[in-house]
């Protein structure tokens, strides 16, 4: 079944060489975002941007995969 994972850069709690089968999986990575997708101060991109990372990336997988 395809799969999307958005996931921040600075995510403990799982990297992508973890999950055990990436053939279905689709992956988009938030730069320097944590698990809850937050950006610190400083980061490289702002907390808008990351939250257009994961707007973007998941309508554009939902179009692919879903709406074919």
């Amino acid at each position: 079944m395809p799969t999307l994972v958005v996931q921040g850069a600075n995510d403990p709690m799982g990297r992508p060489e973890e999950l055990p089968d990436l053939s279905h999986v689709d992956l988009a990575v938030v730069p320097d975002a944590d698990h809850g997708l937050a950006v610190p101060k400083r980061a490289s991109i702002s907390q808008d941007e990351a939250m257009e990372i994961v707007v973007e990336c998941t309508l554009e997988w939902v179009v692919r995969e879903v709406a074919g």
